[in-house]
């Protein structure tokens, strides 16, 4: 298919109304508006892959989900669709796709600070030996296929990117992208923050973070900024909530006492930027939205919050851009990385055990039986046994199209 006759993305795609038939308005709305109408969707896709997604056949679209969802490996998966808050994001990701404002928003936000423990080891477990198994073993490569024989070329652009960006296929591109965001939510801090036991980072991440913590926009756009000023060698002090000097040379005072620091569950974020700090994105500006993230990640350089403000934008109320795009202007924001191994976390974290390493493009074979993401730097933290009494129990009563709703808020929560 010539250039020329593609539909450039997710907007008005004509993969749309095919799929509509097979998995109906309000899952292929819903599915269209994460991927190609939310502020998140700048992350999930790129515009060759969204351009690809718009001119596959909608109806061979549609029938893979459906036939996924009754496969054994997926049917974990979609037990998430049970869990109290993804009802809630569901609800509330639909509320703002209908709204203009921020206010459906907001009001997620605030409801993540009344997130319980259980909740997230819920999603976890789900997450962990539901999801990501049925994305790497049964979603994608059914897509891979569907992308060889069902859009007439229209996927080429979005697999060469792929290869040369990041040096895997589509298929394990995402499928490595899924372990490393799997491992900042669910990797096990020990001991947890009442002192004993443990709980996953996504738990710690919720009480600790102060973008969680404000009440209004404009408070937690100014917590993220502060987040983004820290330079690498006072990364750990900033982790335990001692005092710190900022990127701009100003002394950040400890926290106060008795308020939660995220302590060792920072090993999983360490790991995912040294991940991206690795990939041929790293030396393209072009293609990583303007930012220059060599600079971002370095030892003693920072790059202008302008040009990653652009990225947040989408994010806050119109009534408060102006002001906060300033206040970023006129920071240096750096992103520390290889430096958690190097700490003494009075919390520690330990990721989670994959058991196995997404291959390369550039290596020729199969999968790499390795230590999965705990393989990218030396790890000091220890991944923690999964055996078969960790899953959970699900229903084997689910029905078909329920799978793009569960991919779409999955998308939105991580």
């Amino acid at each position: 298919m010539r250039a020329s006759l593609l539909s450039a993305a997710l907007l008005n795609p004509p993969v749309l109304e095919p799929l509509r038939a097979v998995i109906g308005d309000d899952y292929a709305n819903l599915l269209v508006g994460v991927l190609g109408n939310s502020a998140t969707s700048k992350f999930l896709i790129s515009n060759a892959g969204s351009s690809c997604l718009a001119n596959m056949n909608g109806t061979s679209l549609g029938q893979v989900m459906v036939s996924s969802t009754s496969v054994d490996t997926c049917i974990n998966a979609l037990e998430l669709l049970n869990v109290p808050l993804v009802q809630y994001a569901l609800g509330n990701f639909s509320v703002s796709l209908s709204s203009s404002d921020n206010e459906a928003k907001d009001s997620f936000i605030d409801g993540l600070g009344l997130v319980e423990e259980g909740e997230i080891e819920q999603i976890c477990s789900l997450y962990v030996n539901g999801f990501v198994p049925c994305l790497r073993a049964q979603l994608l490569p059914s897509l891979a296929t569907l992308r060889s024989t069902a859009v007439n070329g229209c996927c080429a652009a979005w697999e060469s990117e792929s290869v040369s960006l990041f040096d895997y296929s589509i298929t394990g591109q995402y499928t490595k992208m899924a372990q490393l965001i799997g491992d900042v939510f669910c990797a096990t801090q020990t001991p947890a923050l009442n002192g004993t036991s443990s709980q996953r980072c996504g738990y710690t991440f919720l009480q600790s973070s102060g973008e969680v913590a404000n009440t209004t926009s404009a408070n937690r756009a100014a917590a993220l900024l502060k987040d983004l000023q820290v330079p690498t060698d006072q990364a750990s002090l900033q982790d335990e909530g001692e005092a710190y000097t900022n990127t701009n040379g100003d002394i950040i005072e400890a926290v106060a006492s008795g308020q939660y620091t995220t302590s060792g569950c920072v090993v999983a974020l360490d790991r995912f930027a040294t991940w991206v700090d690795g990939l041929s994105l790293a030396d393209n500006s072009s293609k990583s939205y303007g930012i220059d993230l060599q600079s971002l990640f370095a030892f003693g350089k920072c790059v202008n919050g302008a040009a990653v403000f652009s990225l947040i934008q989408d994010f806050l109320p119109g009534s408060i851009v102006n002001v906060v795009s300033a206040y970023f202007s006129n920071a240096c924001l750096h992103v520390p990385l290889k430096y958690a191994d190097g700490c003494s976390f009075s919390r520690p974290a330990s990721l989670v055990d994959w058991n196995y390493e997404p291959a390369h493009a550039s290596q020729a074979g199969s999968e790499e039986q390795a230590d999965g993401t705990s393989a990218i730097n030396s790890i000091n933290t220890v991944p923690p046994n999964v055996t078969a009494d960790s899953n959970a129990v699900v229903s084997t009563t689910v029905h078909g199209t329920p799978f793009a709703v569960l991919f779409s808020v999955v998308c939105l929560m991580w």
